[in-house]
């Protein structure tokens, strides 16, 4: 038995490797927990911050190892080559039994597997764990937690996982935490640029974006990134410029180290080709150049590495009135004319932003989910899992229960029934949207796709899926 599964099944001496805006929070607590915690970052600051709470330092990865039961690592995948396979790194010092963690998102297709196969064929035990949820999650440990790898390696450490997260998930066999990472993020910044898309046409509207959101928190389309879209509005303009990404012809402030990439997308884009899935919307999605919508993105995304204290930029419950909450029905907005709509009618606004994003979302959702069906996850334990992280939305819920329904159920809301026949008439939504934007002048690209994906369903998988969970909504609200 290697020295880290002990006959207690739990580990005491703990090295954590990668001290950013997670990482110190994640830290801070295992030294609440007790663990004995020794710490490595390149910033010897942030290590100094760790030593005055109670945390021992070492001065290279490989010094880490040698004193450890356990290493996590949570440093960013572009330092993992030198971390753990370096001349200083984990595997010159970690001894048989070690435990090793991988905490980091993917950004390869096959990110982890070698690092697996390296450390099992030297002895080690190897855990890919990653963690969704904003650094302010970190800091309260309610992270959520998705593991791969070994399951009994991963129930003897479950004490370990419940000290950083309130949700922590088993995924599967190696490799399995990092898919679900994937996927989490696919979707997650698939919906963020379809939320900026719906925000740039309120905007150009002339109408206050934050009022209409706000009013949207109650609603069908609501989600995470709503929510940190909120709190980037809620921000000053000089307080934003933190978080924005330069312009092409300016470099970089201190705070933004690098414009958010939308890695995961072009990951899963990538991952559906291999495996001849077509994920439209999410592709459409990573062609998106340098609009307002997505340097909107980007300026949340930014925001994620360095997120705010919790009284800076308070998210309050927002108790609305009942005619507020009072949506326009699909009649109502047939009706509309395009003159009228343009009109500053925050009702009418607010159905229309609505119905259009909630059928965004649920198929960003829909692509996620046909992807997943062939990536040997189990696709409950997915759903539940992901309904924990940043992706969370009703459209995600409402998929779970689809998920969930025997076949005979499942059947009425299949394309041709009743269910879905009533539920193309939210269609009228996402046209009053484009034909809005197109007497503004404004593009939604995203939101024309979508209207021709949901004409045609059969012919694709993912929309298919998504007419079916549309049509589950759609009578589920009635």
């Amino acid at each position: 038995m290697g020295k880290g599964l002990s006959k207690r099944g739990s580990v005491r001496k703990i090295g954590f490797i990668g001290l950013g805006n997670m990482g110190m929070a994640m830290a801070r607590n295992l030294i609440k927990a007790g663990f004995t915690l020794t710490v490595y970052d390149i910033e010897r600051p942030l290590m100094d911050k760790m030593k005055a709470i109670g945390a021992q330092t070492s001065e290279s990865p490989a010094g880490i190892s040698k004193v450890s039961d356990l290493v996590w690592m949570q440093m960013g995948q572009e330092h993992m080559t030198a971390v753990l396979s370096g001349e200083q790194g984990v595997l010159k010092g970690a001894n048989p039994g070690t435990i090793l963690i991988d905490g980091n998102n993917p950004n390869s297709l096959d990110y982890g597997l070698p690092q697996y196969k390296q450390a099992t064929d030297r002895g080690l035990l190897y855990l890919d764990a990653t963690v969704s949820n904003a650094p302010r999650s970190a800091r309260q440990a309610t992270l959520s937690m998705m593991v791969g790898g070994d399951k009994n390696l991963f129930e003897n450490n479950l004490k370990l996982f419940n000290t950083m997260a309130s949700n922590v998930f088993y995924m599967g066999p190696p490799g399995s935490g990092h898919k679900a990472k994937l996927l989490s993020n696919m979707i997650q910044k698939t919906q963020m640029r379809c939320l900026s898309e719906m925000m740039t046409l309120i905007s150009s509207m002339g109408i206050d974006v934050k009022r209409i959101l706000q009013k949207l928190r109650t609603s069908t389309s609501r989600s995470w990134v709503m929510d940190r879209a909120i709190m980037a509005l809620n921000m000053t303009d000089d307080e934003r410029k933190e978080f924005e990404p330069p312009h092409f012809d300016e470099s970089p402030g201190p705070t933004v180290k690098k414009t958010a990439r939308f890695v995961e997308v072009g990951l899963g884009i990538q991952l559906g080709h291999n495996l001849n899935i077509s994920l439209p919307l999410t592709s459409a999605v990573n062609e998106i150049g340098d609009s307002y919508a997505s340097r909107l993105n980007q300026t949340i995304v930014s925001s994620y590495n360095k997120e705010p204290e919790d009284a800076k930029y308070p998210l309050r419950p927002i108790t609305l009135d009942a005619s507020e909450n009072d949506y326009l029905s699909d009649q109502e907005l047939a009706k509309i004319s395009l003159g009228s709509s343009i009109q500053v009618d925050t009702n009418i606004v607010t159905s229309i932003i609505n119905k259009t994003l909630l059928s965004l979302n649920i198929q960003a959702v829909s692509e996620g989910i046909t992807l997943a069906n062939e990536m040997c996850i189990e696709l409950n334990l997915l759903l539940e899992a992901l309904s924990t992280t940043a992706c969370a939305s009703p459209a995600l819920d409402n998929a779970k229960i689809i998920s969930d329904m025997e076949p005979e159920m499942r059947h009425q809301y299949e394309p041709g029934g009743n269910a879905w026949m009533k539920s193309r008439s939210l269609l009228r939504a996402g046209y009053t949207a484009t034909n809005i934007g197109h007497s503004l002048g404004q593009r939604l690209p995203l939101t024309s796709l979508n209207l021709e994906l949901q004409k045609s369903t059969l012919g694709i998988p993912a929309c298919k899926l998504a007419s079916i969970i549309m049509a589950y909504t759609i009578a589920k609200n009635k």
